[in-house]
């Protein structure tokens, strides 16, 4: 027998989102630091790695919106099916 939480459930949800959020609010700002950097080959090297970065990180704020949405539908969907089937059991529902 399976027993979800499904409070729980849409709460992870919920923080995936937030997540989420957090990854797609993150700036990419080298050139407020290439001055640091000295010479224009690491400048260029660490300009190169920011992008890849985002690149990724885009793809991550995508992939944990997935989920995000995946574990709150499963929450309700869930939560709905064990109230029609109390329903049914007790006589209230269909």
């Amino acid at each position: 027998m399976y027993e979800v939480d499904y409070d729980a459930l849409e709460e992870h949800g919920t923080q995936l989102g937030v997540l989420r959020d957090e990854f797609r609010s993150i700036e990419d700002n080298t050139s407020s630091y290439e001055w640091a950097l000295g010479h224009g080959g690491v400048a260029d090297k660490m300009s190169e790695f920011a992008s890849n970065w985002s690149d990724k990180r885009d793809q991550l704020a995508e992939a944990l919106d997935g989920v995000s949405q995946i574990a709150s539908g499963a929450a309700g969907g869930y939560r709905e099916t064990d109230q029609q089937h109390a329903g049914a059991v007790s006589g209230e529902g269909g």
